[in-house]
């Protein structure tokens, strides 16, 4: 699963290759995400894995790990 969000990001934002991620990497300092960037991140997220991640749950969702956790639970 963290493979398919790297490819994610890698296409929303544009991540150095040399940056690499895992589950404690924090989403907006680790990655320099934008609130732009995060909209169409949930966005692309919610269509990959068929599932809705309300306002309230984005707040919740700080590191990649936390964001597998949300993804693995609406499964």
């Amino acid at each position: 699963m963290i493979e398919k969000i790297n490819e994610i990001l890698q296409r929303i934002v544009k991540l150095d290759e040399g940056i690499t991620i895992d589950e404690k990497t924090i989403i907006l300092r680790d990655l320099d995400v934008d609130s732009m960037q995060l909209v169409s991140l949930v966005c692309a997220v919610e269509d990959e894995f068929d599932i809705e991640i309300t306002d309230k749950e984005i707040k919740r969702i700080i590191t990649i790990g936390d964001l597998i956790n949300y993804i693995q639970a609406c499964q």
